[in-house]
């Protein structure tokens, strides 16, 4: 009996610690990857929501937008990309931001 009890409350530690957030994965390695390659984006996007996040990095003057996604509903780290010509003005970058979200 007592065997079973120690095994039920390991089980039980085991499942907190897994549900605590900063056990859950991330995109942290693969955001550094980025920067380290094309430098601080230009502008930076987030969404949080309980166990869900999404992060845009927009490379404006390089063409380029990447989204960071993770956390319990996707499970590791998903990197989309988001390629378009790199903007001259404010009203082009405005066009692409609307057609990324779908507007």
């Amino acid at each position: 009996m007592r065997k079973y009890v120690i095994i039920v409350l390991a089980l039980s530690v085991v499942m907190f610690f897994a549900s605590c957030e900063i056990f859950q994965p991330n995109c942290d390695s693969q955001m550094e990857n980025v920067r380290s390659s094309r430098g601080d984006p230009e502008e930076v996007n987030r969404y949080d929501s309980s166990d869900y996040h999404s992060v845009d990095w927009w490379y404006w003057s390089q063409g380029i937008c990447y989204t960071f996604t993770w956390g319990s509903l996707v499970g590791s780290c998903e990197i989309s990309t988001y390629t378009f010509d790199p903007f001259a003005s404010m009203e082009e970058r405005d066009n692409i931001l609307k057609h990324h979200m779908g507007i």
